[in-house]
């Protein structure tokens, strides 16, 4: 409860013309109501403390997600990084596999290549054998 000079209030009311009940319960009934409606200067501290308080609360609260984000995130990187070697890795088995095939491919050909060439070699043998048995 605020404190007042209930009775320099009451003397001037009763200066005005107030009797001296009148000038009490008026200065009573307006201090109650002040009371009980209007924040005093202790209750403006205690909230400001408390929001100070709360202000703190957030910040710690902020501080505290911040770091669980930079958490998050490096862990993100590194998955990250991590899945890519893994592609770069399975990219290069994959061009290793076509190199290879590709090397087998042209070996098949240069075999088929000899293969044609040696029956094509064989007919042309035949065919001459064939006039020379012709003429």
């Amino acid at each position: 409860m605020a404190t007042y000079n209930a009775l320099k209030y009451t003397q001037r009311l009763e200066d005005a013309g107030f009797t001296r009940e009148q000038a009490q319960e008026t200065v009573k009934t307006v201090i109650e109501t002040v009371d009980d409606n209007f924040a005093t200067k202790f209750d403006l501290k205690e909230m400001e403390y408390a929001l100070r308080g709360d202000i703190q609360s957030v910040r710690t609260e902020l501080y505290v997600v911040r770091a669980e984000l930079k958490q998050d995130i490096q862990a993100l990187r590194t998955e990250l990084k991590q899945d890519i070697q893994d592609l770069r890795t399975e990219l290069y088995a994959v061009r290793a596999e076509l190199k290879q095939d590709i090397q087998d491919l042209r070996h098949d050909m240069k075999q088929m290549e000899s293969r044609l060439t040696i029956k094509m070699g064989a007919m042309m043998m035949a065919g001459i054998a064939i006039l020379q048995f012709l003429k």
